[in-house]
């Protein structure tokens, strides 16, 4: 998000473009807390066989006597992760945010674990160590396989197969993460295809990807910049105040019709010296944030399939067939 200023800190700490996603509807939150018990059983052992939790209730049962402040951090850390993950609406990585709740989880366990060693005798502490570490190696050995990502090139071989249907210096525009993010890392870690510009048309709708793309291709920002100041100065009006725009269908309007003519004109710029190509979710996108663009588009080009991607000839181009 660029943080270089007050505001765009405040607004990246606080995760001001997720907050919408953020609900506390009965319906939700029970969806949410569900899933994320089936989350917990995965990390600590399935249900008929809960050893790691049953660790974890006697970890806390031992803080409860001996160390309660150290149980009041971890029940608020553990509790504001419930209330986090119950509260946001998320399709994917769900593991990914319960972590500080597995993290507390997995200390009560160690402390527990510590607890049982201290209450038998000297004599009997290896076998009951060797029982206890069996604990951390079974859930070891069950999740191997499933976490083994040494072959797992599907991010890879996505980008790949996409950028087999574009042309040496290309723009191409999509709405897919799963095709930007990957491909961000292909151009800037892996050093591979720097002649493609990839444009996230989401992320356009931030100030900071568009102060980006001033690095990445300044070509193009400094051909098109009427239309990006057009477009950039009403979403300055819309980060500082979104509701505004939500009550003023003609607002909304008008910053919709400049974000379309922006990439509308980068399009155009760019056909001028190299092949423009889109993903499905730009060009065909019957509903959704991205049908004003998708419309946009098809009124001015024809779409070609090419791969994975479809090409957008420039005016008066021959079909290929």
């Amino acid at each position: 998000g660029d943080p270089d200023t007050p505001e765009r800190f405040w607004r990246h700490v606080s995760g001001m473009q997720y907050q919408s996603n953020f609900s506390l509807s009965p319906a939700q939150a029970l969806r949410q807390i569900g899933s994320f018990f089936q989350l917990l059983f995965v990390e600590f052992g399935r249900p008929w066989l809960p050893a790691g939790l049953a660790l974890a209730f006697a970890g806390f049962w031992r803080l409860f006597t001996q160390d309660r402040i150290l149980l009041v951090f971890l029940i608020l850390a553990v509790c504001c992760n419930l209330i986090f993950t119950a509260g946001y609406d998320i399709a994917e990585d769900k593991d990914a945010y319960a972590i500080p709740v597995f993290l507390g989880v997995a200390l009560a366990a160690g402390l527990g674990a510590r607890a049982l060693l201290a209450s038998v005798r000297e004599p009997k502490r290896p076998v009951l160590s060797a029982l206890l570490l069996l604990v951390p190696v079974l859930s070891l050995a069950a999740h191997v396989r499933a976490n083994d990502r040494r072959e797992f090139h599907v991010a890879e071989d996505y980008v790949q197969n996409i950028l087999r249907g574009v042309d040496r210096g290309g723009l191409l525009l999509t709405a897919d993460w799963q095709v930007a993010s990957p491909m961000l890392y292909l151009q800037e870690i892996g050093r591979q295809r720097p002649d493609v510009i990839c444009i996230d048309v989401l992320l356009l709708r931030r100030s900071w990807y568009l102060d980006y793309l001033e690095s990445r291709c300044p070509g193009l920002m400094r051909r098109s910049r009427e239309v990006v100041r057009l477009f950039m100065e009403d979403l300055a009006r819309w980060e500082a105040d979104p509701g505004a725009f939500r009550r003023d269908a003609e607002r909304t309007r008008r910053i919709d019709d400049r974000f379309c003519a922006m990439i509308a004109a980068f399009v155009a710029d760019h056909l001028g010296g190299g092949p423009v190509y889109a993903t499905s979710d730009v060009v065909l996108s019957p509903g959704g944030e991205n049908r004003s663009l998708a419309d946009a588009l098809l009124r001015e080009y024809r779409i070609v399939p090419q791969g994975l991607v479809f090409r957008l000839p420039a005016r008066g181009e021959a079909p290929m067939w």
